[in-house]
């Protein structure tokens, strides 16, 4: 496993369901860092389950041309019945009509996740990878890795200002 990371100036706001365009450009350098290109690439966010059918996982994986997933903890748009109570339940969520991702649960007893395909991938095999990415806890572990880095990262980087990647 590899770590690496960008450090880039936010240039647009927060705005929820426009998240791409403001943590995009990190994403798509820190990708561009690693020795070797991924197969695939999780993001902690949505991919076409979003109010205009593309999020941040659907940029990544258009700009990069390389299957991407969207696992979040909350939905964006849809509606869903609530899968069973028991890690590898899920059932189809829902927008306009249209089938735009899955409600997963990755562990027993716990709120589920929010899972839709990105880029160059199914709903199906969407939830299948995640749950087999996820261990003993609700989040799957390269997005659990990547946040304890980006906790290390803030920490270490708590007071200064370091150069930012171009």
């Amino acid at each position: 496993m590899e770590d690496v990371f960008a450090r880039k100036k936010a240039r647009f706001p927060y705005i929820p369901g426009l998240l791409a365009f403001r943590e995009g450009h990190a994403i798509i350098s820190a990708i561009g860092k690693l020795t070797v290109a991924p197969d695939l690439v999780l993001i902690d966010g949505q991919g076409i389950a979003h109010p205009e059918g593309f999020g941040i996982a659907s940029h990544i994986g258009v700009i990069l041309g390389i299957p991407t997933i969207g696992c979040a903890k909350s939905r964006l748009v849809g509606e869903y019945e609530a899968p069973g109570s028991m890690k590898g339940n899920w059932t189809y969520l829902y927008h306009r009509g249209a089938k735009v991702g899955a409600v997963v649960r990755t562990r027993s007893f716990v709120k589920p996740l929010f899972v839709s395909p990105g880029h160059l991938i199914d709903i199906e095999s969407s939830v299948e990878i995640v749950l087999e990415c996820t261990s003993g806890f609700r989040i799957p572990e390269p997005l659990r890795a990547a946040d304890r880095l980006s906790r290390k990262l803030r920490n270490d980087y708590s007071g200064q200002s370091p150069a930012l990647d171009k």
